[in-house]
């Protein structure tokens, strides 16, 4: 079943689509059943790593700045309601098991 129906405008992405409808999914959760944004960060946040691996980070607010780095394919940006929301996956993250084997992991390390 679909969570309670939210329109959810995305920004940019660079996710495939089964991670972006997951993290839009506990996105409109966190927004109906919560009241401030921390806690839909951290509703967000918890379950990612459950449903997919540790390292993600989520920002949620109705006006910021932001510049970070992500890992390939790590990257999603929407908008539901006032509420903006940027959930990224951090550079040095290490694979999870539970990710399918299609998506990929890039980065360079510094010797």
């Amino acid at each position: 079943n679909r969570p309670f129906h939210r329109r959810v405008d995305v920004i940019s992405s660079t996710m495939i689509p089964l991670f972006e409808q997951l993290i839009a999914d506990a996105a409109v959760i966190a927004v109906n059943n919560l009241s401030i944004e921390k806690e839909f960060c951290r509703f967000i946040k918890q379950f990612l790593d459950v449903q997919i691996g540790p390292c993600f980070h989520c920002i949620c607010g109705r006006q910021f700045g932001a510049y970070v780095s992500s890992c390939d394919n790590w990257y999603f940006s929407f908008r539901i309601d006032q509420h903006t929301f940027l959930v990224f996956r951090s550079v040095h993250t290490p694979m999870s098991s539970r990710i399918d084997s299609q998506t990929s992991l890039t980065y360079s390390e510094a010797s």
